[in-house]
């Protein structure tokens, strides 16, 4: 008497005889279709973890911005001591400190001053202070038309230098100049800068009043923003 004997695994099993024996067909082909199930669950499998990964990676992404920007945000401001030193502030919240300010004729001036940092490394801060004192805040030129920074203005009667690109050209030209006073002198300070840009009547003595007020100004635009915009922003 022969014995047959029954796989443990057998699915779907296709009874073809009395004995209850199921054919070699079946039993692969139900063996197959396990096996593309599995492969199928596998792919599924790892196109979900695949999906985790770039979650996780967009999220990571995303703290790294925010701490960046944060970053960025946290130290705009004006080194007194090198006034090459970039403050990163962006146009919008230039913008938005002459809003608070009340001194919105300014505004006029942020995209040059900007620009001016990028380009020549200059603080945007620093130019707006220098353009907020020499003019008025913006309200008139400090010499010939568009001349708001006091380019070459050394005496009340001075017209200084004057502009044919407008008063863009002036703030570019002013930061160019100041480069220059960093790399042939070696200067870097505010009080070094007035050293070589603001006289007194006799052309001679240097007026320091420029750079305290000059601090001033600024300090009171650096207030603004980390006290007034930057707050206003984290709100929005």
């Amino acid at each position: 008497m022969t014995t047959e004997v029954t796989p443990l695994c057998a699915p779907n099993i296709e009874y073809v005889s009395k004995e209850e024996n199921y054919t070699l067909k079946t039993y692969q082909k139900t063996k197959l279709q396990e096996k593309e199930c599995q492969y199928k669950q596998r792919q599924i499998d790892e196109q979900q973890i695949r999906f985790q990964q770039m979650l996780e990676e967009k999220r990571q992404a995303e703290i790294r911005r925010k701490t960046i920007e944060n970053n960025r945000k946290n130290n705009i401001n004006l080194n007194e001591y090198n006034v090459f030193e970039k403050s990163n502030i962006t146009l919008d919240e230039l913008n938005n400190i002459f809003n608070n300010v009340k001194k919105t004729k300014m505004k006029m001036f942020s995209k040059a001053c900007i620009d001016a940092e990028e380009v020549y490394g200059v603080n945007a801060i620093f130019l707006a202070s220098i353009i907020s004192l020499e003019s008025g805040y913006g309200t008139k030129p400090a010499g010939n038309n568009d001349n708001y920074t006091g380019y070459a203005v050394y005496t009340s009667s001075s017209r200084g230098a004057s502009f044919d690109g407008g008063y863009y050209e002036n703030i570019m030209k002013t930061a160019e100049l100041l480069l220059g006073y960093k790399e042939k002198y070696g200067l870097y300070s505010i009080w070094q800068i007035n050293s070589k840009y603001c006289f007194n009547q006799d052309q001679v003595t240097v007026n320091y009043n420029w750079s305290s007020q000059l601090i001033n100004i600024s300090n009171n635009y650096i207030n603004t923003y980390h006290n007034k915009v930057k707050q206003l922003e984290e709100i929005n």
